[in-house]
């Protein structure tokens, strides 16, 4: 298992998702986060302090965070913020602690 953390090690939480494997963490930073994240099964985030992932920049693109097609997820310590929030579809073992939605609305 290895860490991985935004943004002292990765710009953004999207590159650090990009570069993890089944069994990582990634401990992202307080902060305003505009990418679009894609989960990948296995990889865990943890957010540390007051996180927010707001793709607001991306109108009409997708979703802030996508789970698709994924097992053995969790996200802990997130806001959600933006016009689409989170999209899932066939989802095995995941887990959301402290989910907060922001100027929208969580799924």
């Amino acid at each position: 298992m290895a860490s991985k953390l935004v943004p002292s090690q990765y710009p953004t939480i999207s590159l650090a998702m990009a570069a993890a494997s089944s069994g990582d963490e990634i401990y992202v930073s307080e902060g305003v986060y505009t990418d679009q994240v894609i989960l990948k099964s296995g990889v865990s985030l943890f957010g540390i302090g007051n996180v927010t992932v707001g793709a607001t920049s991306l109108d009409n693109y997708g979703a802030t965070i996508e789970i698709a097609g994924v097992h053995d997820v969790l996200i802990d310590n997130f806001n959600i913020q933006g016009k689409t929030s989170t999209w899932w579809s066939n989802v095995e073992g995941l887990s959301i602690r402290d989910l907060g939605a922001v100027g929208g609305t969580a799924s």
